[in-house]
């Protein structure tokens, strides 16, 4: 498939999707988000030109485009199920963000 197809069906099927949970699960799935995160990298090294997608190699648009098409039919609450989840393993390897706010509320309030 032609990589302009492939990139205006992966942006018809994710990112004007109705459903934000379908957008969640997709970006929050590994490979998806290992692949976003070079793009985004390259993008802002090119100055912003364009669209991050636009630096996606063939392959990159292939391991996308099959996530997209799992993504887009998938049920919403399997998404939300899917993005809440990732959410909170990332909340754990990040050391919790709640609970940095948390902690640091409780040091800031006097008895």
């Amino acid at each position: 498939m032609e990589a302009e197809k492939m990139r205006k069906e992966i942006i018809e099927l994710i990112d004007k999707h109705w459903n934000n949970w379908i957008k969640a699960a997709f970006y929050s799935d590994p490979e998806v988000a290992k692949i976003m995160d070079r793009l985004v990298r390259e993008w802002s090294s090119k100055g912003e030109r364009g669209a991050p997608i636009d630096y996606a190699t063939e392959d990159e648009l292939l391991v996308l485009l099959r996530a997209a098409r799992k993504y887009y039919s998938m049920d919403p609450r399997r998404a939300m199920a899917i993005a809440l989840s990732s959410m909170s393993r990332a909340e754990e390897d990040e050391g919790g963000i709640f609970r940095k706010i948390f902690s640091r509320g409780r040091r800031e309030v006097s008895p």
